[in-house]
């Protein structure tokens, strides 16, 4: 089968199927008089192993390795990705997280946005000192200020933001009740 059906059947792009070929990846078995890469089934089902495994998040380079191995196995790589996964999800919950919080803070512009933003990284720092730095300035964001206090461990942070919590009235205390309730 040559090329332009391949990759018609296939769903895989001949500019892919080139690319593969010149990686080494999926070697086409051989070549019309015109110079066309020909594929037999056994090519076929070598491309269609290469998308699986990409299809899992594996880089070619991965792909290469993990076909080109007899030892490979399955078991470890799909630990690994598993794992890089939940690395990948917990970054995009943490974006996610800092998104609403600067949704929540309603900012009127990108100086809003930005101040939002710092105090997110003072507050979630590892440091004690840094997060109790960014308690002491001025916060009207009572929301954040609340999940604040209700997540610290650290003593003298726990001081600093309940005693912002408090600057902030009533409001601060029904946003600490409001996180108690939730899971």
């Amino acid at each position: 089968m040559l090329i332009g059906e391949v990759a018609r059947r296939s769903g895989v792009s001949t500019r892919m199927l080139r690319h593969y070929d010149s990686l080494g990846l999926v070697r086409p078995t051989g070549r019309t008089v015109g110079g066309y890469r020909e594929y037999s089934e056994a090519d076929i089902r070598r491309i269609f192993h290469v998308e699986g495994l990409r299809s899992l998040g594996m880089s070619l380079r991965q792909v290469a390795r993990a076909l080109a191995d007899p030892a490979f196995t399955p078991s470890a790589l799909v630990g690994d990705l598993i794992r890089r996964t939940e690395d990948r999800l917990r970054r995009e919950q943490e974006l996610l997280q800092r998104l609403r919080a600067i949704d929540a803070s309603e900012p009127s512009g990108w100086d809003g946005v930005l101040h939002v933003v710092e105090l997110l990284h003072g507050l979630d720092s590892p440091s004690p000192s840094r997060r109790q730095q960014a308690a002491l300035t001025p916060i009207e964001d009572v929301p954040l200020l609340a999940r604040a206090v209700l997540s610290e461990a650290h003593p003298n942070v726990a001081g600093a933001l309940r005693w912002a919590l408090a600057r902030a009235g009533a409001d601060g205390v029904a946003g600490v009740a409001e996180g108690m309730r939730s899971a």
